[in-house]
């Protein structure tokens, strides 16, 4: 589909080389660190720079570059990598330097306000310092090997250290406690950042990513591999992640729900050499390999959806949403989908009606969108059977009826067929009582119309086989014996058709939402608790017992 949105950046800048660092300083100013060492102020709103100076002897590349104090200050390694050193921008004069084991080092992170600034070497030695001091404050980790990610958490309680033995370490550095591993990994860390005081996000050199819980020292999710290194890992909205990987594409991920949401954020078919995202303006600040600047404006994104949803311009608002899946989370985009909900379900309602003409009237605005279109089309084939099944079923040809939703399952969530399975379902408990009061002759009449139909030939046999189960069952969710009820569903078919078997199953649905939202609020005894009980329940067994395994014998 040939986009019609224009997305246009708030400003783009060429380059001599590739940016190795961006910061905004400002709602609009910009501080631009080429690899070649050139530093560059630009103006965002005038589309143009205000300074362009070289710095002499320093080593710019990713992880060894920090604009710290409001751009006042530059945390940098020397050009050989042996010494960390602060210089004052303003004039170029350098502050103070560091190396207190003389190793190289491999990389540099400084804290938001610039307080305290750690580095890390292929000694796999990392030290904290104080802004000002040229001594370190303390060691903060020593691994066995280089050290390849270090991240300082907001609160500034604690740095993690991440090097090529694979192990994590966590320091709390306001008790100056002695760091601790955390974990070891299956590959070699090469991204870390903290995420609500609680959690790391680590990525590694082949494209694993996992959240790690670091006070129950666990992983509490592995997302979807983006095979590539990755390089640098950026929170947005407190909800999602933005990782830049080796080769130079934007992955957006849901952190809360687990779900890649696009291996190519901003999708502009470009590979990027460093990204950089202020979360006072919702700006993007992008360098690509082609030695541009661009910055994106989120905010002008969202502006734009709003528009689009009230205009009802939907092919540009499925525009905007692929260029940016997280706004699918905003309120514009669900009132939307809402609505299309709504839409859907009445143009449904409709051809069930025979009023095929006023369903496509319903539905012509969605046609231009690929995936409603052929939702569209398959819902005008499937419910264009509705005659077909009425016809059936006015004729208790049960069997032709089955066939024909099972040929064509959008009919299943018609009412003609709702109204279908409720006249199975009162029919098969009247059987039922008829069994259990020894009247079979009475129980096989009335099930007469059904006992062609293979979908239900299972549960039919069940009552005149299991009769007394049922009652079994009804008891076991009344005690809320969970184990015992689901183990009659499996012997007695008919179970899934009293009223108890769906109270029970919606009952799991809510405990296993309870339960991620405990697990991911960091309550792990009571996730681990809701856990017991939905061990009993099929469809969430295995992963709660691989929870429980985790966590449970702490």
């Amino acid at each position: 589909m040939q986009r019609s949105f224009s997305f246009p950046p708030r400003f783009m800048i060429n380059l001599r080389t590739n940016a190795a660092y961006i910061k905004q300083l400002s709602s609009d100013v910009l501080a631009i660190i080429e690899s070649e060492s050139r530093y560059f102020l630009v103006d965002i709103e005038q589309k143009k720079a205000l300074s362009n100076t070289k710095i002499e002897g320093i080593h710019a590349a990713t992880k060894t570059l920090e604009i710290i104090k409001n751009g006042e200050y530059l945390f940098c390694l020397d050009e050989a990598r042996y010494t960390a050193k602060v210089i004052r921008l303003i004039d170029l004069k350098e502050i103070n330097s560091f190396n207190p084991t003389k190793a190289l080092i491999d990389v540099i992170c400084a804290s938001s306000d610039g307080e305290i600034l750690v580095i890390g070497g292929n000694d796999g030695k990392s030290f904290m310092f104080e802004f000002g001091e040229n001594h370190p404050k303390e060691l903060v980790s020593s691994h066995k090997d280089a050290i390849t990610a270090i991240a300082i958490s907001e609160n500034k309680e604690y740095v993690a250290t991440a090097g090529q033995d694979r192990v994590i370490f966590l320091k709390n550095i306001t008790r100056h406690e002695m760091s601790e591993p955390v974990l070891k990994l299956k590959n070699t860390p090469t991204a870390l950042q903290f995420f609500k005081d609680r959690y790391l996000l680590c990525g590694d050199r082949n494209g694993e990513i996992v959240l790690v819980d670091f006070i129950q020292k666990k992983i509490i999710f592995e997302y979807e591999s983006i095979n590539s290194a990755v390089i640098d890992i950026v929170i947005l909205e407190e909800r999602y992640m933005i990782i830049k990987s080796k080769n130079g594409k934007l992955n957006c991920f849901d952190i809360v729900s687990n779900e890649l949401l696009s291996d190519d954020f901003l999708s502009f078919d470009r590979r990027y050499s460093v990204v950089y995202y202020d979360k006072d303006t919702k700006t993007f600040s992008l360098g690509s390999n082609s030695s541009k600047i661009f910055a994106y404006s989120l905010e002008f994104l969202e502006e734009t959806l709003d528009d689009a949803v009230k205009s009802m311009n939907i092919k540009e608002l499925y525009e905007i949403v692929n260029i940016n899946p997280t706004l699918k989370s905003s309120k514009s985009y669900l009132s939307f989908e809402a609505l299309w909900e709504v839409t859907y379900a009445e143009a449904k309602s409709l051809i069930e009606e025979g009023k095929s003409s006023e369903a496509n009237n319903l539905l012509r605005a969605y046609v231009a969108i690929p995936q409603k279109r052929m939702m569209i089309q398959k819902l005008v084939e499937h419910m264009g059977m509705i005659p077909q099944l009425k016809n059936a079923i006015k004729n208790r040809h049960f069997s032709k009826a089955y066939s024909i939703a099972s040929s064509y399952p959008i009919i299943k969530s018609s009412t003609t067929f709702k109204r279908l399975e409720e006249f199975f379902k009162d029919t098969l408990l009247k059987a039922l009582e008829h069994v259990k009061s020894s009247r079979i002759d009475k129980a096989n009449k009335i099930l007469f119309s059904f006992k062609s139909v293979t979908e239900k030939s299972k549960a039919i046999r069940s009552i005149f086989q299991d009769a007394n189960i049922i009652d079994k069952a009804i008891k076991a969710a009344e005690e809320e014996d969970f184990a015992e009820f689901f183990h009659y569903c499996s012997i007695c078919e008919a179970v899934k058709y009293i009223d108890e078997y769906e109270l029970v199953n919606s009952l799991g649905e809510k405990l296993y939402a309870n339960m991620k939202k405990e697990m991911f609020e960091g309550k792990i005894d009571s996730a681990i608790k809701i856990a017991k009980i939905l061990k009993n329940f099929p469809n969430y067994r295995d992963e709660v017992r691989r929870l429980i395994d985790e966590y449970g014998k702490r």
